[in-house]
């Protein structure tokens, strides 16, 4: 008997149960009986427990920054990291940038924004990237007294106005090149969790990953894009 309700008969000296859940308790009593009919008593209880399952809560961090979790488990500081958690748990990840560095932004695991990432790891293991990127360098402008400057100094004057002015639209190309690949990152993080036992699959995935997480820190770099 299974907790009190009769399980199976067998014959042979050994019986295998199935269709068992995690994180549950079983209490096994069993009665033996010979060939003329005769049936024993109860035996004495026997339990068994049966461990939670767990699934892994990865992140991965591009840029300068650190991730931790609560509850505590998943502590990164560069690179990736992970720690597995019981099934139905509900983590909540925080960013903090580097000095020099602003977070941007989280992908994947359903989380997006700049404000904490609640994950719920109800039905397979999860894989979160925080995206942080250089801060802008404080604004400075060019004055000087025109009636001082020399030919040539008023030539490099002019130059650098006409280059101040290109800047809106150079930057304006790439913060749509940077959304382009961000949302590329976020499809690569859900096709990881899709395809996760499928190694050959998973290897590609990674070496793309990896090839736009430095196109996108190029990109921040070069134009101090939050």
């Amino acid at each position: 008997m299974r907790n009190n309700v009769p399980l199976a008969t067998t014959i042979t000296p050994s019986y295998q149960d199935s269709g068992l859940s995690s994180g549950f308790t079983y209490t096994y009593t069993v009665k033996a009986y010979d060939q003329a009919g005769n049936i024993s008593g109860l035996s004495n209880p026997v339990s068994l427990t049966l461990p939670p399952s767990t699934f892994t809560l990865s992140v991965s961090i591009v840029g300068s920054g650190t991730v931790s979790s609560s509850p505590g488990g998943v502590s990164c500081s560069s690179g990736s990291c992970a720690d597995t958690f019981p099934q139905g748990s509900q983590v909540t990840l925080s960013a903090a940038p580097s000095s020099g560095s602003t977070f941007s932004s989280w992908s994947g695991g359903g989380c997006s924004g700049t404000g904490s990432c609640m994950v719920t790891l109800s039905t397979s293991s999860v894989s979160v990237s925080a995206n942080f990127v250089l801060s802008p360098p404080p604004s400075s402008s060019l004055s000087v007294n025109p009636a001082s400057l020399t030919q040539e100094e008023i030539k490099i004057q002019k130059k650098w106005a006409k280059a101040e002015k290109k800047v809106p639209k150079k930057l304006a190309k790439a913060k749509k090149l940077l959304a382009k690949i961000q949302k590329r990152l976020a499809k690569i993080e859900t096709m990881l969790i899709r395809y996760a036992d499928k190694p050959k699959r998973v290897a590609r995935l990674n070496k793309k990953k990896e090839k736009y997480s430095m196109i996108l820190a190029k990109i921040q770099e070069i134009h101090s894009i939050n």
